[in-house]
């Protein structure tokens, strides 16, 4: 897959308090896009539409790959703390596309997906609900959850051939 020049980003390479010299170098261009987490915003009582956050939910998310960002977060873990550890992926990321820093991440429409998901968020359409809803959630979307698993077993059951 490629992807159009146009869709990158400019780093912000004016930005250079936000820029250490201790990390690889930034590339010129980038792309990556996440929701805002919503445990920011009331987690399951966030309004609908949610408000955007200055972090994101790292279980949504696009990026065009590329090799000088792959080493530019090799550089950022080997710096202990430089993001927190404690959400992996998810501090890596917020730290390397932070919203002030040179490579602020972009946000797609609230209806690409939601964390901390409720009936306000299906009932908008929002097509990802990021949730382990055969274990947690609402009841509504735990039993929607229920009833697609269901289908999806049995559709496969259907449409396996005998071994």
């Amino acid at each position: 897959m490629t992807f159009s020049y146009g869709l990158l980003a400019k780093t912000l390479l004016d930005r250079t308090a936000q820029i250490k010299t201790d990390e690889s170098p930034l590339p010129v261009r980038y792309l990556f896009a996440a929701r805002s987490d919503n445990a920011l915003t009331g987690e399951r009582d966030h309004d609908f539409p949610p408000a955007p956050t200055e972090v994101f939910g790292a279980g949504f998310w696009v990026m065009a790959p590329d090799h000088k960002m792959f080493a530019y977060f090799l550089s950022v873990m080997d710096h202990y703390r430089r993001f927190d550890p404690h959400t992996m992926e998810q501090g890596l990321l917020n730290y390397a596309y932070r919203r002030a820093g040179p490579m602020p991440w972009a946000e797609p429409h609230y209806r690409w997906s939601a964390t901390w998901p409720n009936s306000k968020d299906l009932e908008g359409k929002v097509v990802a609900l990021h949730e382990k809803l055969w274990s947690t959630g609402p009841e509504d979307l735990r039993n929607l959850w229920w009833s697609y698993e269901s289908r999806m077993d049995m559709y496969h059951s259907e449409h396996t051939p005998m071994q």
